[in-house]
């Protein structure tokens, strides 16, 4: 089984009819710093974000693909969620990957094939020589 992610994926969650999955505060700070470090490779997106009482707030979602290589999102990113008292920001994921390792893996040659095990996305990496 190898799945990919698509901006389908999101679209509930942007559109604030879903919860955050797997939401992750973070600080100010830490979230600057991530979006900063690698910001150039996400996929920016405005929507809303639906809070734990019911109601939609303003939201800026940076969708990521670090788990693939960035051959497109992997069901993650960072979002920073307006309000009244200050923003809420953070991480998310639509599945908490864990990798399992593919046939003829060699990571100290930087081939490193495999797939998620509960969702099946292609986390294949070759950073080899």
């Amino acid at each position: 089984m190898s799945k990919s992610y698509t901006e389908a994926d999101y679209a509930t969650i942007i559109a604030g009819d879903a919860p955050i999955p797997n939401f992750e505060p973070m600080t100010a700070d830490q979230f600057c710093n991530a979006i900063a470090a690698g910001g150039h490779s996400m996929t920016p997106r405005w929507g809303w974000a639906k809070s734990e009482h019911g109601h939609k707030a303003w939201a800026q979602y940076f969708l990521a693909n670090f788990s693939n290589m960035g051959s497109g999102p992997d069901g993650s990113g960072y979002v920073c969620i307006y309000g009244g008292a200050g923003p809420k920001v953070g991480r998310f994921s639509i599945c908490k990957h864990q990798k399992q390792m593919g046939a003829g893996a060699n990571p100290s040659r930087g081939w490193n094939p495999g797939h998620c095990s509960k969702c099946g996305l292609d986390m294949t990496i070759d950073s080899g020589d």
